[in-house]
């Protein structure tokens, strides 16, 4: 169909109805383009300009470009130029290893992914898959069986080739209670701990206490020993941690108990006439700006020695 006083080239694009948009730059023009032709022409011979078809439908937004160069010859049939039609492959996976218990977020590295209409891992489907462009895909790995597993993405032209890009790891069975000590508390004033802390298996924790004293409780779920206690003394207070693996998965796990030395001290009032005698000592009757020294204190009663906790005021600094 060539266009007198012009040269015209005649490019078949596809083998159906697939509506596409045709640009040209340079001297060139579009004179017609239907579904699955486009002539393009030039006012005279030796003239070249650039060309790109593009399309947005479900096959993906592909876009074929090239050049032209107008010679004496009109009204030119070039064929195969038309869209990819070939099935996705993947090529890459990032992270590459994950819980069996799924949740893990993935990107995947590959080409053909327009159109993709699914994701799987170790042949179950994934959740949140984006198709972001035609080489990378988002999605979230669901649960697994221990050991490798291929990931797959479908698109209307086919699926992948099978593979040994991602690992499923088991959870670790073994939870472990990582906090050391307690810290020291004084009866009738407010306390709170830093949070209980454990290592191992999956989280979240929950954690359990027996032994504290009264006025004082656990938050299960945030490991935060807290309260105003009441009962002064040495206690052995038992903690254990528990993680958060299913029971499809064999768990929960639970922590061996640890037990956690928690001291709470007596408050002495010197005005009552317990106290009869306190003395202390300076490790150094001289003690230079930035110099360690040693106060020791002895507290005695009527009724012997109290126990409890001896705060010293040093420069209107109280030092326990």
């Amino acid at each position: 169909m060539p266009h007198p006083g012009f040269i015209s080239l005649e490019f078949t694009r596809f083998t159906g109805s697939i509506p596409v948009a045709a640009v040209v730059s340079g001297p060139c023009s579009i004179r017609l383009q239907t579904n699955t032709v486009a002539y393009i022409d030039s006012p005279q011979p030796g003239l070249s300009c650039s060309f790109s078809f593009s399309s947005s439908t479900s096959l993906g937004p592909y876009t074929v470009t090239g050049n032209l160069e107008f010679q004496t010859v009109s009204n030119v049939v070039v064929t195969g130029v038309g869209f990819d039609a070939s099935p996705p492959t993947v090529s890459n996976l990032a992270p590459s290893s994950g819980s069996t218990l799924g949740g893990t977020a993935i990107t995947i590295t590959g080409t053909n992914f327009f159109g993709a209409t699914a994701v799987s891992v170790g042949g179950t489907a994934a959740t949140n898959f984006a198709v972001v462009d035609s080489t990378t895909i988002t999605a979230v790995t669901p649960a697994g069986a221990a050991g490798p597993a291929s990931v797959f993405v479908t698109s209307p032209h086919g699926t992948n080739l099978a593979n040994t890009l991602f690992t499923y790891v088991a959870p670790s069975s073994t939870v472990t209670l990582t906090t050391a000590s307690l810290p020291g508390g004084t009866i009738s004033t407010s306390y709170t701990a830093p949070a209980l802390t454990a290592s191992g298996g999956t989280s979240p924790y929950t954690f359990a206490a027996t032994g504290l004293p009264t006025g004082l409780t656990l938050n299960t779920t945030t490991g935060v020993i807290s309260g105003t206690p009441t009962q002064s003394g040495t206690f052995n207070v038992n903690v254990s941690a528990t993680d958060g693996t299913t029971a499809a998965n064999g768990g929960p796990f639970v922590s061996a108990v640890k037990m956690l030395t928690l001291v709470i001290g007596q408050i002495v009032d010197p005005g009552s006439g317990a106290i009869t005698q306190t003395s202390h000592a300076l490790s150094s009757n001289s003690v230079y700006s930035g110099e360690n020294f040693t106060i020791t204190a002895t507290v005695t009663s009527a009724t012997g020695t109290p126990t409890g906790q001896v705060d010293f005021i040093i420069d209107n600094t109280v030092v326990s």
